[in-house]
């Protein structure tokens, strides 16, 4: 029986290949998830900010910080987070009808919605 020889090169390419081939396509997976989970976020908070911005112009009296937390418990992906929001009135601010832009912010991600709020 003729045992290989430890110092010989042959099929050192092919475990190479396989190692290589391994390791990227756990990084494009680590990747991927990570893309993935970035727009999730996104998506959430724009939800987010368009159903708090809705609640407002519907009941203009509603206070915003009610409204944010009101919508946060309807969604549970924002259960243990905590949203800053920012709103800026962006035309005629001293008129019946106001146009008011909401800005939420979460781990460095933002989401705007604007809205007519008024009598």
């Amino acid at each position: 029986m003729k045992f290989p020889n430890l110092n010989s090169d042959d099929g050192n390419v092919l475990i190479e290949a396989v190692g290589f081939t391994l390791a990227s396509a756990s990084l494009l997976l680590v990747g991927g998830l990570q893309i993935f989970e970035a727009q999730q976020t996104v998506m959430e908070l724009s939800s987010l900010a368009r159903n708090t911005m809705r609640s407002v112009a519907i009941d203009p009296d509603l206070d915003w910080n009610a409204a944010l937390e009101f919508q946060q418990r309807q969604l549970p992906f924002f259960a243990d987070k905590e949203v800053d929001f920012q709103v800026r009135c962006l035309d005629r601010c001293l008129a019946a009808t106001k146009v008011l832009e909401l800005k939420l912010m979460l781990d460095g991600y933002t989401a705007d919605a604007y809205g007519a709020i008024g009598e």
